[in-house]
């Protein structure tokens, strides 16, 4: 690995800016040098918020928002049409990981791209799970099994780090479900 750059693209609420900081936390303890950026406007529920992040070998010097992602991961998939930016500009052979009940081939021929992709129904296991819709350790399992960067128990140990004791097992079950249940196009 040199450099990998990803966005996460959601609302508020569903853990965005914990997902980002919980990736670059698991690729952290692997040895890699990371960064972690969120951005929002007001911090209310549902309003849209996106984070970026970069995971390297090398000293990360550059400090802007990732515009051109190798991996692209949305929470929530009314963000996303056919004529949608987001979409288009991730790298040509990049990946898509997306929280939607449909399965990869349906969103390939939605949106009409080439990309790798990547779907999980990461708010039914959340509500089966936590009896809320907060998918970010959810779509940490779908990143695993998209990506292969960082391993299982790296996110484990980000999650027991950086969440509260009282959900971790609930949290983990969650995350192991989702890289199991995740399938590709």
């Amino acid at each position: 690995m040199t450099s990998i750059e990803l966005r996460f693209d959601g609302r508020g609420g569903q853990g965005v800016v914990t997902l980002s900081e919980l990736f670059v936390r698991a690729a952290a303890y692997e040895g890699n040098n990371v960064q972690s950026i969120p951005t929002f406007g007001a911090e209310r529920r549902g309003t849209k918020v996106a984070a970026y992040a970069r995971i390297s070998d090398k000293k990360i010097w550059i400090r802007e928002p990732v515009s051109n992602p190798d991996v692209e991961t949305i929470l929530d998939q009314s963000l996303i049409t056919r004529e949608n930016s987001l979409i288009n500009q991730v790298k040509t052979e990049g990946i898509l990981v997306l929280n939607s009940v449909k399965s990869p081939s349906e969103v390939k021929s939605n949106l009409s791209t080439e990309l790798k992709i990547y779907t999980v129904d990461a708010t039914g296991i959340a509500m089966n799970i936590l009896g809320r819709p907060i998918v970010s350790t959810l779509m940490l399992g779908a990143l695993l099994t998209a990506t292969g960067i960082i391993s299982l128990d790296s996110i484990k140990r980000a999650i027991e780090f950086g969440l509260p004791s009282s959900n971790i097992n609930a949290q983990m079950k969650g995350v192991e479900l989702t890289a199991q249940s995740t399938s590709c196009t």
